[in-house]
């Protein structure tokens, strides 16, 4: 496979349970050594990844948000601020 990006890009990886999107994010992150390949970054990437447990009830940006703040992440006072998900 091989995948170019340019800065400013933003780029979405879909496929089917289990098709590797999770595997090459994070060979891409440099949290995994491939096993055979070679992966070259040229800066640190900026990643975003949903969970398995997306909320049907909820539109997608704040599927996005709940996935955020579940891996840690810390909300800014006053951004979430739309209906279904409240800070």
């Amino acid at each position: 496979m091989s995948l170019a990006c340019f800065t400013g890009e933003s780029i979405g990886i879909i496929g089917r349970n289990g098709s590797g999107k999770s595997t090459l994010l994070s060979l891409i992150a440099g949290n995994e050594k491939p096993t055979a390949g070679e992966v070259f970054v040229s800066s640190h990437p900026t990643l975003l990844s949903v969970s398995a447990a997306l909320q049907p009830h909820l539109n997608a940006l704040d599927n996005v948000r709940l996935g955020l703040l579940a891996k840690g992440a810390l909300p800014v006072l006053g951004y979430i601020t739309e209906p279904g998900l409240a800070v």
